[in-house]
């Protein structure tokens, strides 16, 4: 993995994925999965985010990760995320909040 990158794009949200493609059976979940790699700041700061609203998430690094390498050579950037079945791409913190308090139960 190029560590190289551009930056993230802008937070994008692909609702044509309601069913992710990149999920076998097994690995199907509601709730958070997020793709990321140790030495991006916007990985770092999409997981702060997670951790100060007391969210439950599944990380898959990039580097390491089987399954997160495949979902980030796809995307072409991380971090990725997955909320629901939906894709979201990059992180903006209201955006993505907005996007958490219509698709999680509180």
């Amino acid at each position: 993995i190029d560590n190289d990158l551009p930056p993230a794009k802008n937070l994008e949200e692909t609702s044509d994925r309601s069913e992710s493609a990149y999920h076998d059976d097994d690995k199907k979940e509601k709730g958070i999965e997020i793709f990321v790699a140790k030495w991006c700041p916007h990985c770092k700061a999409l997981e702060e985010f997670l951790k100060k609203r007391g969210l439950k998430y599944k990380k898959y690094d990039v580097e390491t990760d089987e399954y997160g390498s495949e979902i980030y050579e796809k995307e072409g950037t991380i971090p990725v995320s997955f909320i629901n079945g939906k894709t979201i791409l990059g992180f903006d913190q209201r955006k993505f909040g907005e996007i958490l308090d219509s698709e999680l139960p509180y």
